[in-house]
């Protein structure tokens, strides 16, 4: 649980150390191995979560986790199958629900994702799923709303690194290059393997 919720607040050294003690303790904890991934993922290792964790066994969270390592790599079809799978098993999983949303618009449905997002950041006690507004208002090159729901996902939100590094490009495309070096910075300091952050901070110095 420690682990969980240093690497929800983006500290993903901490989780990291915490799984570490966990795994000595207890080689064949499940939870464990989920977040193993999860860590994995945050440190931009998508392809290694989404070959590993098949072989393991479908838990609802294991699930929710592999579909997020898909939507990543844009397998959006297995994503939403898996994702699918989680929620029927796990409802109300915030992170679950916004990475099948982000698959469902890439899949043709931006309207059904949006408003699958839209309920659940009304109904969730999450922000998670302003991320994903915030990603599909970015994809659709809408930078004030992407902004808007970003600074709102970065209120409380389990992707809090990923919003915020995404903030940070939104910010430069906006011209405003202080204030997205500033977001890009923090990105980087509380997540300092994910990938995205340094791409960016390499445009901007």
């Amino acid at each position: 649980l420690y682990g969980r919720a240093r690497l929800q607040q983006g500290k993903v050294g901490e989780a990291e150390q915490a799984m570490r003690v966990a795994e000595r303790l207890d080689p064949n904890d499940s939870d464990v191995a989920v977040l193993d991934a999860e860590v994995a993922l945050a440190k931009g290792f998508e392809d290694k979560v989404a070959a590993e964790l098949p072989r393991r066994a479908r838990t609802p969270r294991l699930l929710a986790v592999l579909g997020r390592a898909q939507c990543m790599l844009g397998q959006y079809r297995d994503a939403q199958a898996n994702l699918d799978a989680a929620l029927a098993r796990r409802p109300g999983d915030a992170t679950a629900v916004t990475y099948r949303a982000i698959a469902r618009a890439h899949l043709g449905d931006p309207s059904g994702a949006l408003k699958d997002l839209e309920k659940a950041a009304a109904q969730l006690h999450s922000t998670t799923p302003r991320y994903g507004i915030g990603l599909l208002a970015y994809e659709r090159h809408d930078l004030l709303k992407a902004r808007s729901e970003l600074e709102k996902a970065l209120e409380n939100d389990s992707e809090s690194f990923r919003a915020r590094a995404l903030l940070g490009r939104v910010l430069r495309d906006l011209g405003k290059p202080k204030e997205a070096l500033a977001e890009l910075e923090r990105a980087a300091r509380d997540a300092p393997a994910l990938a995205t952050v340094h791409s960016a901070l390499g445009r901007l110095y």
